[in-house]
């Protein structure tokens, strides 16, 4: 519901409220707060608080200087400080309304439009900007925010608040998402004479390099965290910091992609143009981090995978990189095939190097330079590719196949060819370790790369894993601003692209990658069905990154290796298979030389997988219930809950990774006390009864080595069973 009464804005569902208020001409924030919550300030504090900050927006155009002792905080810029309010009106569409409220700056010319746009099933508020010249000459953007939010935590300290903690996602390649918690202390941000900013910026093509784009805020007084996903797959730019210098405990944030400050981007609109910054999602839940990112969960759910067939979700997935490393062929492709099958594979992926001429270095440089001409040679392939899809369609599989579309090697044909649109940065090709890069904000590109995928789908190929192994930032040249605009313009054509092929290909399945998870951000996620998170390769590591990971992707695009290798024991085998039955299943390895027991053991995985996995396609939320350990050490014990459909299926992981520790006790989040829960355990296939009460109050869990897991999945009973361990009879 969105309404105003004069002076008051109020976006409201079920899970907040959203306040927007209206001074004079000036438009501020007023706070956003759980539904129902008692929190509120007094009109006296607003205006106070209003007076050192400005609300909704940053702007700076023209390369203005900014109004404020700001050191590395974006403070105050003077096109936003000069906007005033206009008007306002609410739109409504099927699936979301929004409120959309207009402000001028006469000066330069800029007229800022403010959207807030509430999904009738989100708990999350998704907010952009979209800044028009509105004035007779250029206009230059420098700086614009997607989102800010002020005041928070909406009470002075001297009503209660205590200590503020931000939780961040440092990420780098093999090592991504892994969580921190800092008090606003540790980090320099304090409540009074404070000019420093904790400031992220993404100035890469991989957008998850460093950071991912989430953050929350928690506020352990209130009991309240705020969290927000930044919706943009090139620089973008995250800043938090305390307000002014008036001694006042209250703090802001904002973000939106890089600025012409830190990241170099700017862009310069004509008379009558206009620019849309990339969206970002803001949700406040009561709890902890958990809640707050289940809400985000939620809205990823809602507003971006309800779009996929839900009912054919979560398909085990044979991808065979493992076993070839890059030098797939007709040969190995084969021998693979039934191996696959028997484990219960139902999609068979061929990953790189497929394309790659023979005999042109060793297989890194085949594949890596080799990237951009797409076709498959008779050396690797002497009956034809389509032949060898048609034997993977005729073992009852679905073949897939890697693409690094962008890319081009530079012993591709691609590389040199003049009517190909390449970035150019200065008038030269820009390059990154022996490769060029399409440019996809040219049309002629996208015609390029849809040529591609309709030759393979009309082959038979129903699974894409478009990949991205290199960096082109800062961009490219184009006509409008920033080397990093052009970079800008060419994702968000990429993005498109993507969606268009699914508009094309309702049923073909679109996997993301970038070198892993270097490009885990909800401005590509939202056109993929799952991302690979890692190019990790240790099984225990693999499990630590599972579990951080699942903070900020939601579970149902989680696609994570189960490595499977003949020289592991059971433990060794089962923690494998476990680290990606809790999302996408994904299975590769050395396969043919695996042992029967061993395939036994994959075979029970996969059958448990398909038995409960229509219940995880439903929206699961997510429960970290033992502390983070640090990946590169995994020094100790992990355990994830996954409740499905409000508690009626419960998925239980434990991971003991390297630590003398044999035990845990855990309770439960989402448990129904009056009721039995039916248990089913793998690897041991177990099965035994418990009763709820057990559950909540602790689960004692024993594991017997280092680097062993169990997998539990709890089916909540209609009604109240004697409870039965394993080896009781009946």
């Amino acid at each position: 519901m969105i309404s105003f009464d004069g002076q008051v804005w109020r976006l409201q569902n079920d899970s907040f409220t959203y306040s927007i208020a209206l001074f004079g001409r000036q438009v501020a924030h007023l706070g956003m707060l759980p539904a129902g919550s008692a929190m509120a300030l007094s009109s006296e504090a607003v205006r106070r608080r209003w007076e050192l900050l400005p609300s909704e927006v940053y702007l700076n155009v023209n390369d203005e200087g900014l109004e404020y002792c700001h050191n590395a905080r974006y403070l105050r810029p003077r096109a936003s400080e000069r906007a005033v309010y206009k008007e306002y009106y609410v739109q409504t569409h099927w699936d979301y309304a929004e409120l959309v409220i207009l402000l001028l700056d006469e000066l330069s010319g800029a007229q800022i439009e403010l959207h807030y746009r509430l999904y009738n099933r989100s708990p999350g508020l998704s907010r952009f900007t979209v800044v028009r010249n509105v004035g007779e000459g250029p206009l230059k953007l420098n700086h614009v925010s997607s989102f800010t939010m002020h005041n928070f935590p909406y009470q002075p300290k001297n009503e209660g608040v205590d200590e503020l903690y931000l939780h961040s996602f440092p990420s780098q390649w093999d090592y991504e998402a892994e969580h921190r918690r800092d008090s606003f202390a540790q980090l320099g941000l304090y409540p009074s004479c404070c000019r420093k900013a904790f400031h992220v910026e993404s100035n890469s093509a991989w957008s998850s390099g460093e950071y991912i784009p989430t953050f929350a805020v928690e506020d352990p007084a209130s009991g309240l965290t705020w969290a927000v996903e930044i919706e943009h797959s090139f620089a973008w730019r995250f800043e938090l910091s305390a307000g002014g210098l008036e001694g006042e405990h209250y703090y802001y944030m904002q973000g939106g992609c890089g600025d012409t400050r830190h990241a170099g981007w700017s862009v310069t609109l004509p008379p009558r143009g206009s620019f849309e910054m990339p969206a970002a999602t803001l949700a406040v839940a009561p709890g902890g981090l958990d809640e707050a990112l289940n809400a985000l969960h939620t809205h990823q759910f809602e507003v971006f995978l309800r779009q996929n067939d839900l009912a054919r979700a979560l398909p085990v997935v044979y991808n065979e990189y493992i076993s070839s490393g890059g030098n797939a062929d007709e040969a190995s492709v084969r021998e693979q095939i039934p191996y696959a099958q028997n484990m219960g594979a139902e999609y068979f992926v061929i990953d790189s190097g497929w394309y790659a001429a023979k005999g042109t270095g060793d297989a890194r440089s085949e594949w890596w330079l080799t990237v951009g001409d797409w076709e498959a040679p008779c050396e690797r392939w002497p009956h034809g590719l389509a032949e060898t899809v048609r034997a993977i369609r005729r073992s009852g599989m679905i073949p897939g196949i890697w693409l690094e579309p962008e890319c081009l090697g530079s012993l591709s044909k691609a590389f040199h060819d003049p009517g190909l649109p390449r970035m150019t940065a200065g008038g030269k090709p820009v390059e990154d370790d022996n490769r060029r890069f399409l440019n996809l904000a040219d049309p002629r590109a996208r015609e390029y790369l849809d040529g591609v995928v309709d030759r393979l789908v009309e082959m038979g190929f129903g699974y894409f894993k478009f990949d991205f192994n290199s960096d082109f930032f800062p961009g490219c040249d184009n006509a409008e601003g920033s080397p990093v605009h052009g970079g800008l313009l060419h994702v968000r054509a990429y993005a498109a692209w993507l969606r268009g092929l699914r508009r094309r290909y309702p049923d073909i399945l679109i996997e993301s990658c970038a070198s892993g998870g270097m490009r885990m951000d909800y401005g590509l996620l939202s056109c993929a069905d799952l991302v690979s998170i890692s190019d990790q390769g240790d099984i225990g590591c693999l499990a630590n990154l599972f579990f951080s990971v699942s903070r900020v992707v939601h579970p149902l695009q989680m696609g994570n290796w189960s490595l499977l290798y003949p020289q592991q024991n059971e433990e060794q085998l089962g923690l494998s298979l476990i680290n990606s039955m809790l999302g996408r299943m994904t299975l590769g390895g050395e396969v043919t030389r695996l042992k029967p027991g061993q395939m036994e053991r994959i075979q029970r995985a996969t059958a448990l997988y398909k038995g409960y996995r229509s219940q995880l396609a439903q929206n699961p939320r997510v429960y970290h219930l033992t502390p983070d350990l640090a990946q590169y050490v995994n020094n100790g014990i992990l355990a994830l809950e996954v409740s499905c459909r409000s508690g009626e299926h419960v998925l239980l992981a434990v991971w003991r990774l390297n630590t003398a520790e044999t035990g845990v006790c855990l309770k439960l989040r989402e448990i129904d006390r009056d009721a039995a829960y039916r248990v089913c355990e793998f690897p041991s296939g177990a099965e035994w009864t418990v009763p709820g009460s057990e559950l909540a109050d602790g689960l004692a869990l024993t594991l017997p080595c280092e680097n062993s897991g169990r997998l539990l999945w709890l089916q909540k009973q209609e009604k109240q069973a004697e409870p039965k361990r394993p080896g009781q009879e009946g």
